[in-house]
């Protein structure tokens, strides 16, 4: 494997809320998923957490607060891309009032730099707000590689609706065995990474259980195990890491 390309480093936030009153019985907990629009270069009409790429700035906020630059960098990222995609505003401090926040996601769009917007706000990232879940790079050639860091965290209680950025065609409050019930029947598109991450969250029934989660796994580079089974090959998660045995995926021509 030591031609593939170099991975780009990227984060992503799964956004949790317990079930809503009414259904606060039984209920799952909700995450936040979007699907991307089939116009993107990558993951062209799949569900995604909300994330992508660190950028320079990020790291760079991350280490004027006497942070690690790639960890807290990717932290501060998971907030920034959050929201400029859906227009939340996670583990900022003060948080930003609405139209701060639509001010802000416009600055972003249009390219000014999110440590900017924080100082003149007179506001920062309270990157502790962030718990690590999970970390995947694709063992694999794709047209983008990513060495992606999950997070979880709450959502805030006055959370608005999220809205769709342009990227986005579809945003949904949802369990994630209802995302995988629909991807069992084809409904929905899910990246390896996503659906595996979602089969570990499904095994959840509360937030608080998620996070328990959390601190019972380390989150390290998820490892990929193949195996031979009824005469196919799955690329199958680590069970170390805390991925249960559904979460795999049947390898077709060397892709899964």
């Amino acid at each position: 494997m030591d031609d593939l390309p170099p991975p780009l480093p990227a984060a992503t936030l799964i956004l949790l809320r317990d079930a809503p009153r009414e259904r606060a019985a039984g209920g799952r907990p909700e995450l936040l998923m979007m699907q991307r629009a089939r116009t993107m270069v990558f993951a062209a009409g799949a569900y995604v957490f909300p994330g992508g790429r660190v950028e320079e700035d990020d790291s760079s906020t991350a280490e004027r607060a006497g942070l690690d630059p790639e960890e807290g960098g990717a932290r501060v990222a998971a907030v920034r891309e959050t929201i400029e995609e859906c227009g939340l505003a996670v583990a900022v401090d003060p948080p930003p009032a609405p139209a701060t926040l639509r001010e802000w996601r416009a600055a972003l769009a249009a390219g000014r730099p999110f440590s900017e917007l924080l100082a003149e706000a007179g506001a920062r990232v309270t990157t502790d707000r962030l718990t690590p879940y999970t970390h995947w790079l694709p063992p694999v050639r794709v047209a983008r590689r990513y060495d992606t860091r999950f997070y979880v965290a709450r959502a805030p209680a006055d959370a608005p609706e999220p809205t769709s950025d342009g990227e986005s065609i579809d945003w949904v409050w949802t369990t994630a065995d209802a995302v995988l019930a629909r991807y069992e029947i084809g409904e929905v598109e899910l990246l390896f990474p996503t659906m595996c991450t979602l089969r570990r969250l499904a095994k959840c029934a509360t937030a608080d259980a998620v996070f328990a989660d959390a601190a019972a796994f380390p989150a390290e580079r998820v490892t990929i195990d193949m195996v031979e089974e009824d005469g196919a090959r799955w690329a199958v998660a680590a069970a170390r890491l805390g991925y249960p045995p559904c979460a795999r995926r049947r390898v077709v021509d060397g892709r899964f």
